[in-house]
């Protein structure tokens, strides 16, 4: 299947821990960072392995899942190696969120 080139595709972990969902700035090169409320504070997120790590920004997007169910989304730009969806933030905007094995 032939993908739009507007498109970009980004897998995300689901993480219920996570108070932010969160992007590195190289995962969604096409879609703009701009200042957040996060960054105006100078809030740091701390990582898997317990450092810190600065907020660079929020990117806005349209994000379609594998079943084609499409949803704004707004992700916290730091240093990260994989995207993380907050459940909380899912649940937040209205959404829930099932873990079944």
């Amino acid at each position: 299947m032939e993908q739009a080139p507007e498109w970009e595709v980004l897998e995300m972990a689901m993480d219920s821990g996570a108070s932010e969902t969160v992007v590195d700035e190289e995962m969604l090169p096409r879609v703009e960072t701009f200042e957040g409320e996060a960054l105006k504070k100078g809030v740091q997120r701390e990582v898997a392995d317990g450092t810190l790590a600065p907020n660079l920004g929020e990117k806005k997007f349209i994000a379609v899942s594998d079943n084609g169910v499409a949803r704004q989304m707004r992700a916290q730009v730091c240093d990260v190696n994989k995207a993380l969806l907050s459940a909380h933030r899912v649940v937040q905007a209205g959404n829930r969120v099932a873990f079944a094995s």
